[in-house]
This record gives C-alpha cells, structure tokens and sequence, in this order.
C-alpha cells in the first residue's frame, strides 16, 4: 500500500510539474539552488523596442509615476548611445500622457535613475564614458536640464531621506565600494561592499537600507547606511524557460519594490516585476 501511495504521489506530482510547464504561473519561485534564497515575483508590464532604443537601464518612481530608461547600445566602446525615459502610469501599468522623453545624447549610458523631492528633478549617473557626470531631468516634461560632475565616477545613484544631511547614495564605478553624498554630492563618506563578481547594475533604498543589483545571476545584496553586509537574494527568471534576462534597475512604489529587466537577445525590449516576496539571508 505505501508503496502505491508513492507511486501515486510521484506521478500527481510530475503532472503537476507538466502543467505548470504548459501554462505558468503569475508568480515564479526560484528553486534553491547551493543555500541559495528564495524570491517571487510578477510580470506588471512589458514593453517592447522603440525603433533602435530597444536596452533596459535603470527605473524610478516619483510616488505618482514610475520612470524607466531605455537606449540604444553603443555601436562601438560607447559614447554614442541615444537613450530614452519613459513615464508610466502605475495604477494602468501604460504609458502615462506624454510620457516619453526626446532621443538623449546628454545620458550617454544612462545606468541609472533617482528621483529628488527636494528640487523636483530626475537624476541620472550617466556612467560610461562620462562616469563623474550626473545629469538632471524634468519630470514632468522630461526635458534635460543640465549635468554636473562629481568627486567620484558613478554606476548607480538612489535618494534617500533620512532626516540628515545624506541625501544620495551611489555605487563607485570600478569597485565594488559606495558613496555618501550631500545634496550638492559632497562626499560625506564611503564604505566597502562585498567585491561579489557579479556585473553592478542599480541601487535604490527604502530609507531604512541600501539594495544593490547584479546582473549575471541577477541578485540583490542588502546593506545598512553604515556598511554593514544583511545579506542577499537571488531573483527568478520573470518567464520561467522562455527567455534570458537582465537585472537592470531596482525601484520602490507604493512600499513594494520593483525589477525591471533587460530581455536579452537582438530585438531587446524588456519587463517590469514586482517583488512578491523576497528573503536575505547571509
């Protein structure tokens, strides 16, 4: 009879396993793999290439808009991408009213996105070849306004608001190490993060710590403001077997956090996630 029941229980099981195959599910759980953690998450929206601007960088919100940048790969060691900011809507998930940007020289790679309540502008970490430069946007028209440069070279730029005199925090660009800067990017202190070999992306806070995004095996690592190491989480594919993605920009709205990712392969485009649950662990 045991034996029965296990023979019973391994084919249910195979065919469940066959059927998710078939159709999936809104919500796709990584396997654990070596120790490592565990996450799930949500496809809210797909967009596709726009004309040549066809990579995913870096994404914002406001807390009434979301903000994603897409551009156009460099045709050579880079310098001449053209890249795009689209303005989103988060309660449709659809392109808000004028919601894309002109074609942009000024961003060069435009790695990555923050939004500053202060002075009401979009900061972009303009990254290669322009490392030390930081752009500012417009958000509601989403013109360029001007660029400034800075102490150190940058991959990555969040806001943050603790109630101090911090109001930036930034991946140093070459290491693995991070910035903390005044509102005129004064540098207030840096500190050393785990040299992970993985590829940097993004980093974004939620006022309370600092999250980093790599791309390669597409994981958050988590710090607090002084440095020190919580852990970390690798991601889901978004589409179980169906494509390779990017992790690209990292963003909080409406208390959740968001993904996005770069589909790679030649006519790109890529998604939006939301984070339905995710753990750290060291």
């Amino acid at each position: 009879m045991q034996a029965f029941i296990s023979v019973f229980l391994a084919v249910f099981q195979a065919i469940a396993a066959f059927i998710t195959g078939l159709f999936g599910t809104s919500s796709t759980p990584i396997t654990p793999i070596s120790g490592k953690t565990t996450a799930s998450q949500s496809i809210v929206m797909k967009i596709g290439a726009i004309d040549k601007i066809r990579q995913f960088e870096g994404a914002c919100s406001d807390g009434e808009y979301v903000y994603q940048i897409m551009i156009e790969p460099s045709s050579s060691t880079g310098g001449d991408e053209k890249a795009v900011v689209l303005k989103i809507d988060p309660k449709t998930w659809t392109l808000a009213e004028n919601g894309r940007s002109e074609m942009l020289t000024e961003l060069n790679h435009a790695n990555d996105i923050t939004y500053d309540p202060r002075i009401k502008l979009l900061m972009i970490s303009n990254n290669a070849p322009n490392y030390t430069l930081v752009s500012a946007l417009y958000p509601d028209s989403l013109q360029y306004k001007a660029g400034m440069t800075i102490e150190h070279p940058l991959y990555s730029l969040a806001y943050v608001d603790t109630g101090s005199t911090s109001y930036y925090y930034a991946g140093i660009s070459g290491t693995y190490n991070f910035g903390e800067y005044n509102g005129a990017f004064d540098t207030i202190k840096t500190f050393k993060g785990i040299d992970n070999g993985y590829v940097k992306q993004s980093i974004e806070t939620d006022n309370q710590y600092l999250y980093c995004l790599f791309s390669d095996s597409n994981c958050i690592y988590k710090y607090d403001f002084s440095g020190n190491y919580l852990g970390r989480c690798f991601l889901p594919n978004p589409e179980s077997g169906l494509n390779s993605y990017e992790a690209e920009g990292i963003f909080f709205h409406g208390g959740k956090m968001y993904v996005s990712y770069n589909i790679l392969g030649k006519n790109n485009g890529g998604v939006i996630c939301k984070i339905d649950k995710i753990e750290f662990k060291k």
